[in-house]
């Protein structure tokens, strides 16, 4: 009978786990005007309906500068696979503009010098990096400025789970740190 009761109460502990586990949380309604010479609104659901989407909350400053290969190496390697790639950078938008085309950043790029979205993300540290998965749920977010590409390199390999493919590796070379 106490072998019955034990069974009995860690099916009630499981059963009451599953009841109270989180739902997934919903990336925020956000829409940006991309800082390019033939700027477009975007919409962070409408990017995410087909596929993951990262949204970078970042700077120019030297970390994220030094940071910023690794961020451009990811995202070349998952953009044929379906990962959108939105930076949002806290610089006013001709600033932006002139450090994307300095920069060859070939995603969509947007300015928020008043640091409005890092309210609406929930953060206040510099960088942050959000992925969102396809229907907008929010699957992981990876904060702070990791020179030596640890922090893509852990979003690649989440990046590649979503997509069910093979992680690219992205920090592997010694010397890749501060490579432009």
């Amino acid at each position: 009978m106490p072998r019955f009761l034990s069974c009995l109460a860690l099916l009630g502990a499981v059963w009451a786990s599953a009841i109270h586990a989180e739902e997934p949380k919903k990336a925020p309604e956000v829409s940006v005007t991309t800082a390019t010479d033939n700027p477009k609104t975007v919409r962070l659901a409408e990017l995410a309906k087909d596929g993951p989407v990262l949204v970078r909350l970042t700077c120019a400053c030297s970390g994220c500068d030094a940071e910023l290969p690794h961020f451009k190496k990811l995202a070349a390697a998952y953009k044929d696979k379906g990962l959108k790639t939105l930076a949002i950078f806290k610089e006013p938008e001709s600033a932006t503009r002139s450090y994307a085309k300095d920069q060859k950043l070939d995603f969509l790029v947007a300015s928020d010098p008043d640091g409005k979205l890092w309210d609406v993300f929930e953060t206040k540290t510099m960088p942050t990096n959000v992925l969102v998965g396809k229907g907008g749920n929010i699957i992981a977010v990876v904060k702070g400025c990791k020179r030596d590409g640890s922090n893509a390199e852990q979003l690649s390999e989440q990046i590649a789970g979503l997509l069910k493919t093979k992680p690219v590796p992205i920090a592997s070379e010694k010397g890749d740190a501060g490579s432009r």
